[in-house]
């Protein structure tokens, strides 16, 4: 999308993500990007899914706590979901 990022990407970003996981999830490892700056935001992206969340710009605005914070939001989210393991989160929503 040519120099758009953060959470003006979000919409597009989690739609383009969608389609890809529709036609490649389980062929090849996924991994989405675009407007992730929350556990929740990461956590849906895992569950339609991703296994890995690459964060840029809500790195720069947030800092580095971002990092665990949302670790640690996606743990409580696994936790509330009855998930003992992030593979088992992974595409679940699918």
């Amino acid at each position: 999308f040519g120099g758009i990022s953060g959470k003006v990407l979000r919409e597009k970003s989690a739609a383009f993500f969608r389609l890809l996981a529709r036609n490649f999830y389980g062929k090849t490892v996924l991994i989405s990007v675009g407007g992730i700056s929350s556990a929740e935001e990461a956590y849906v992206r895992i569950l339609e899914g991703a296994s890995l969340i690459q964060i840029y710009s809500a790195f720069i605005f947030q800092g580095p706590s971002l990092n665990k914070r949302i670790n640690e939001g996606i743990l409580s989210l696994m936790e509330r979901d009855g998930f003992h393991h992030i593979s088992e989160a992974i595409g679940a929503r699918r």
